[in-house]
């Protein structure tokens, strides 16, 4: 073992083993008054909180916050469906498109199409198509090659 010596001359494997000693009292006087037990709690809860909302996603309100669902107890997590209480009116068909018309647009946007004012814009994909093709350097060759195979034109002619 190697020796370190201060100026004083003593030893620091000394130091060493009085620290040693100090900790273990120290752990032993926080197992003793139960501080470990906290650390224990949470780390539970966090795993009980973590099932919950897992069985929530898979059978529960989708559109709840987790803080939500850690609110619930298990047996209306349990209970509950995917199917309770739905909205088949009218006004939340028409939420629902006006919510995919804006996801559309604003992906045209960050693609840098532009915002585009339907949602059905028909060049869109084709244009994105085509930005990734000039990107990737990929020719329009194994394109054209697919299309034919596809229609069967340039076969025998």
């Amino acid at each position: 073992m190697v020796r370190w010596r201060r100026s004083s001359g003593r030893s620091v494997t000394g130091w060493e083993w009085g620290v040693r000693a100090l900790m273990r009292k120290g752990n032993d006087l926080a197992v003793g008054v139960g501080l470990s037990a906290g650390a224990f709690a949470e780390q539970e809860q966090y795993v009980k909180d973590s099932f919950k909302i897992g069985v929530n996603s898979l059978n529960g309100n989708p559109h709840l916050s987790e803080n939500e669902v850690k609110a619930m107890r298990w047996d209306t997590i349990r209970d509950q469906s995917a199917y309770d209480n739905p909205d088949f009116s009218g006004e939340s068909a028409l939420k629902a498109k006006e919510e995919v018309g804006q996801a559309w647009r604003q992906t045209g946007h960050e693609l840098g199409f532009g915002s585009s004012d339907s949602a059905e814009d028909s060049g869109l994909l084709g244009r994105a198509a085509e930005q990734i093709r000039k990107q990737s350097g990929a020719s329009q060759a194994p394109a054209g090659q697919a299309e034919q195979l596809r229609t069967g034109s340039g076969q025998g002619d």
